[in-house]
């Protein structure tokens, strides 16, 4: 499993299913919105596990992923709880899963309050997530107020 075990990670507090390399099995993408990155706290990550007949594959092939890194669109910054919602869904109609990421702290705001939030969009390339066509949409960016800290992106309907 990627990344280290830390106290106060939130390893699995959101999760989702989906089928991201169309091979009819379920893949879980996993939240853990409390990742300490690089001696920074709570910056957050998220890891994508593949299905198979098996079941979740936790030994191998997993993928993980943080702002500013490998192409994901942000940086990191303290309380941006990248990860504090993931939903795996056909956001481009091809029959494979994509994966869109809340960071509910993003734009500041310090530890007190979780701050403006921001989405994450991750395609499936049709065998696995991947950064090429990766987005960054901010809460300014699509015309949310940010007077009152909207915490944009903490939420996805299922």
């Amino acid at each position: 499993m990627p990344g280290s075990s830390e106290r106060g990670d939130w390893f699995g507090g959101e999760v989702s299913l989906g089928d991201i390399n169309g091979d009819g099995y379920q893949d879980l993408v996993v939240g853990t919105s409390g990742e300490n990155i690089d001696g920074i706290v709570d910056v957050g990550s998220v890891t994508v596990m593949y299905g198979s007949a098996q079941g979740i594959n936790t030994a191998s092939g997993a993928q993980f992923f943080i702002q500013g890194d490998s192409g994901v669109p942000g940086y990191r910054n303290q309380h941006d709880y990248f990860g504090s919602e993931v939903k795996l869904t056909d956001v481009t109609g091809d029959g494979r899963a994509d994966l869109t990421v809340g960071s509910v702290g993003e734009g500041g705001g310090g530890p007190d309050h979780c701050g403006n939030g921001s989405l994450t969009y991750l395609p499936s390339n049709g065998t696995k997530i991947t950064t090429t066509g990766a987005r960054g949409i901010s809460a300014t960016a699509v015309g949310v107020n940010t007077d009152g800290y909207p915490m944009f992106g903490a939420n996805a309907a299922n």
